[in-house]
């Protein structure tokens, strides 16, 4: 079961409990590599319910950013039951810094409307995260739609393929100590024996 999941200034943070030959085993991980866009949405998916709970008014769904989703289970009246606390914070006009705010602790038979569905939607990507799924990461001079390769790795082969075609010249690279392989050569009719 997740417990928490945290995003706060740059670092994630995922807590989680299992059980594991009938102890309970908790586990939390923390890390600064961005989480997949779906995990944000689903953190802040719960602004609305801070909202209700707390009986803000709707305009301040623009000044509150969720930070943290608390999850435990407890027994009320041999019930099991989950319950939620949601960390968030709002932008003050009079400081620079935010005031925190948690909701009471809400137990899931009185969850608003909604609120059972994005907690599962959380859990879902919280546990993706746990298990490696980040951002995508894009490698340098890797051409996307909206990137190009680096131009000066670029404008470097095509010198050292000039080079190459003028004077006859082949590049190989080995590495770690293998074999080396040719990565550029001479094209065909460019060579200077193609020539003489």
């Amino acid at each position: 079961m997740i417990t928490k999941v945290k995003h706060s200034k740059g670092q994630t943070t995922i807590r989680w409990r299992d059980v594991r030959m009938e102890e309970v085993v908790e586990h939390e991980m923390k890390s600064s590599e961005d989480p997949r866009p779906e995990l944000l949405t689903a953190i802040a998916a719960f602004v609305p319910f801070v909202i209700e709970i707390c009986e803000f008014p709707k305009a301040w769904d623009e000044a509150i950013t969720v930070s943290g989703i608390s999850l435990s289970e407890v027994e009320i009246n041999d019930k099991q039951m989950i319950g939620i606390v949601i960390t968030s914070m709002k932008r003050l006009e009079m400081t620079a810094l935010p005031v925190i705010i948690n909701t009471p602790f809400l137990v899931d038979e009185a969850w608003p409307k909604g609120l059972r569905k994005a907690v599962e939607k959380l859990e879902g990507e919280a546990l993706r995260f746990r298990d490696g799924d980040r951002a995508q990461q894009v490698l340098p001079g890797t051409p996307t739609k909206s990137r190009k390769p680096d131009q000066a790795i670029i404008d470097g082969l095509n010198n050292l393929q000039k080079l190459a075609d003028k004077d006859g010249t082949t590049l190989s690279l080995g590495v770690n100590g293998e074999e080396p392989q040719v990565i550029i050569r001479p094209r065909k009719g460019k060579s200077p024996e193609a020539r003489a």
